[in-house]
């Protein structure tokens, strides 16, 4: 994929190659670029040669230059397993569709390989708000842990974006004195943004401004996101 940009749509800079295919049989055929929460998402076709069929991936960039794959190989639209389906052989995402509660993929499916004859469908996959993708753990009879970087509290209140529906998550958050909470109660359900609470009653008043790290637990369940609110 190349980027080239423009102050009047008129004078272009000489277009330069920022994303590529990862190997010659898995290439980059098309991708679509858009803003989300700051940071530019890209839903990436891509052609396998020797499959001689097409799905889609996700990445992100924080700037339209650099780009960084979202586990590469994980479709985020995948092709139907059922040979003849209408979206056996090929996926080509559309820019998506915003809602208040859900987010539309409408994409062109088609039922055979990529280099042959081959009826096309429109097709709808959907996701929910901010959730592109999300972190699990590895096994899941072990609890997962994740730690930030650094980050600046910017809000007395943490909320999360995850589905605990069959386990729970828990949050030990430590700022720059190394003072921990670590008396989280467990998070559980399935919310878009549901608070976090800690047995003391305490909450992150003290280190708004400052940075602090956020060390999630995550048993048999899925983070996508996190936010400071007051």
């Amino acid at each position: 994929m190349s980027r080239t940009e423009s102050p009047d749509f008129l004078s272009w800079s000489p277009a330069e190659v920022v994303f590529k295919g990862l190997t010659n049989q898995l290439q980059i055929h098309d991708m679509i670029v858009f803003p989300y929460d700051g940071v530019y998402l890209g839903l990436v076709g891509l052609f396998d040669t020797v499959a001689d069929r097409q799905h889609v991936e996700l990445a992100w960039s924080p700037d339209s230059i650099q780009w960084h794959r979202i586990r590469p190989g994980t479709p985020l639209i995948p092709n139907s397993h059922q040979e003849g389906d209408y979206d056996w052989g090929c996926i080509f995402a559309a820019q998506p569709i915003f809602h208040e509660d859900e987010i539309r993929l409408y994409y062109g499916g088609c039922n055979n390989n990529f280099f042959d004859w081959r009826d096309t469908y429109l097709c709808l996959a959907a996701v929910r708000p901010g959730r592109f993708a999300g972190y699990t753990p590895k096994e899941a009879s072990k609890a997962g842990i994740v730690v930030t970087r650094p980050v600046i509290c910017s809000g007395k209140q943490l909320r999360l974006n995850a589905n605990a529906t069959a386990g729970s998550i828990r949050v030990e958050v430590v700022d720059q004195q190394g003072r921990t909470l670590q008396d989280c109660r467990p998070i559980t359900g399935d919310f878009i943004d549901g608070p976090v609470t800690w047995v003391s009653g305490e909450d992150l008043s003290a280190s708004m401004g400052k940075p602090i790290t956020l060390r999630f637990e995550i048993s048999d369940a899925k983070l996508y996101a996190f936010r400071f609110a007051d």
